[in-house]
């Protein structure tokens, strides 16, 4: 808020909502910003425990709606104005500088900054900056998510060629309540599609005409060594006949003529269940 005149004296009375008289220093001119939005009004000081109160002039004169379910103010030049309803709690908190800093020229700091009555906040918020704070100088407070409950500290940027000033105390900017919102899980559903689906391939099972084998193969082994001896069969298993027909067909001595050719070795030794 920016003072365009000095301080007046008004016959004006102000009561609270019990009645009470509240004191009036005097009236002045002032140009306030509202999301880099400028409107000059006159304005009564006084002592209020709200931060402000804007009139039924003021909306007359600036304002060309009202959103009571956002709680926002639509001005005429198409502004937003965000506002809130005492009884239910602030929506708008005040930043201001926990110590003086001198910004060297063409640079940036972190600034400790403390958020005023952030009891009512949640634990994270989003911070912006005040455009007055030494605008004609190139000073830049970067906007972002703060956590208020741990020390919050705010980036300014000094893109002048003289240093700039921030003082202790100094209104630096406001923070609103945020909640994180986030993408909704993509998570693809697997539905089974008889028709057109590839039925999952089965594990081989051993033939029946190995079992005996297996089981008397394994008599003195333990679990380890006999699980080979399974894998081992379950791998060669067109190798043995499953009846005496069976291996005088032509089929099964050309599939035997193969094997040998390529390696009739099966891990350090032959290894036949034909019974002579």
């Amino acid at each position: 808020m920016v003072s365009n005149s000095s301080l007046f004296q008004v016959s004006s009375q102000l009561k609270d909502a019990n009645g009470n008289n509240i004191y009036i220093y005097g009236e002045s001119e002032f140009t306030v910003l509202f999301n880099k939005g400028e409107f000059s009004h006159r304005f009564l000081i006084c002592d209020l425990n709200q931060d402000g109160i804007l009139g039924q002039d003021f909306l007359l004169k600036h304002v060309n709606k009202i959103n009571l379910k956002n709680v926002t103010l639509h001005t005429k030049d198409n502004k937003e104005i965000k506002c809130w309803i005492g009884e239910n709690g602030k929506s708008v908190f005040m930043v201001k500088a926990k110590e003086n800093v001198i910004i060297p020229a063409q640079s940036g700091i972190l600034l400790a900054v403390q958020i005023e009555e952030n009891e009512e906040l949640g634990p994270l918020a989003y911070f912006e900056g005040e455009q007055e704070v030494d605008r004609s100088r190139g000073t830049v407070i970067v906007p972002g998510i703060v956590n208020t409950k741990k020390n919050v500290v705010i980036n300014i940027i000094n893109t002048s060629d003289t240093p700039s000033e921030v003082k202790t105390n100094q209104l630096v900017g406001k923070c609103e309540p945020y909640e994180e919102k986030l993408e909704t899980e993509r998570v693809a559903k697997i539905q089974e599609n008889k028709s057109t689906e590839r039925q999952p391939r089965q594990p081989r099972q051993l033939g029946e005409h190995l079992k005996d084998l297996l089981e008397r193969s394994s008599e003195h082994l333990n679990e380890t060594e006999r699980l080979k001896v399974e894998t081992l069969l379950l791998k060669y298993q067109n190798v043995f006949s499953r009846s005496s027909e069976d291996a005088r067909t032509e089929s099964y001595t050309e599939l035997i003529q193969g094997l040998l050719f390529r390696s009739d070795r099966l891990q350090g030794g032959y290894l036949s269940g034909r019974e002579k």
